[in-house]
């Protein structure tokens, strides 16, 4: 059997992840730029691209839900959301945004297991503000234990 047999059609190249990384940062900046002009579908386009591109990209499964909740589809929003937040469990705007979805939506319960609270208090660095968000956090707890 010669060499050309052998080699696995299914193996990426050594080189592909790079490439791969480069396009998804690309279409992630395209994105944004139309973000930014409120230009929410092609923003989901380029987003979704991106995540075809590199699947683990934690931002852009952020910024495709944070587009898709501008959009009103909430509950693309709420898995795309949910994705950032478990690729990158220690952000505490993914757990914000996944909150405020699933408020949108009237999962209040669920909301509960967003820990937004404790997200505040990394997001926001002055003492007054981080109060006035846990006052708003308990209240949506105690409406959601009703």
């Amino acid at each position: 059997m010669d060499e050309a047999r052998k080699i696995r059609l299914d193996e990426p190249h050594p080189e592909a992840r790079p490439v791969a990384l480069n396009r998804a940062a690309e279409l992630l900046r395209q994105g944004q730029a139309y973000h930014q002009q409120r230009e929410l579908a092609a923003a989901v386009a380029h987003y979704e691209l991106a995540i075809g591109e590199d699947p683990d990209c934690a931002k852009a499964w952020h910024l495709l839900g944070f587009a898709q909740l501008q959009s009103g589809e909430l509950v693309s929003a709420i898995d795309s959301l949910g994705r950032a937040a478990t690729l990158d469990s220690a952000s505490a705007e993914f757990r914000i945004h996944l909150a405020v979805a699933l408020l949108a939506r009237g999962e209040y319960r669920q909301v509960l297991s967003a820990d937004i609270s404790n997200a505040s208090q990394c997001l926001f660095e002055d003492e007054e503000t981080v109060q006035e968000h846990q006052r708003v956090f308990e209240s949506w707890i105690e409406e959601a234990r009703s």
